[in-house]
């Protein structure tokens, strides 16, 4: 998922990663990681600036700042 030029994506060691798109001529480079229990095979979806995903190792998760 795209959200403001970055891409926040899941992967299967239960990472959240999310990288800058804005520059499509270069490689993106990584703003941040989220470690999370169990594989993110979900879409993550944004709603009110927080970061909402679900991971195998059963749990939702909300991140974002207060």
């Amino acid at each position: 998922m795209v959200v403001d030029e970055t891409l926040i994506m899941g992967d299967c060691s239960g990472v959240l990663h999310a990288y800058d798109v804005s520059d499509p001529k270069k490689d993106p480079p990584e703003l941040w990681t989220v470690q999370l229990e169990g594989c993110i095979e979900s879409t993550p979806t944004v709603f009110k600036g927080k970061i909402y995903v679900g991971a195998r190792g059963g749990a939702f998760y909300a991140i974002g700042d207060e």
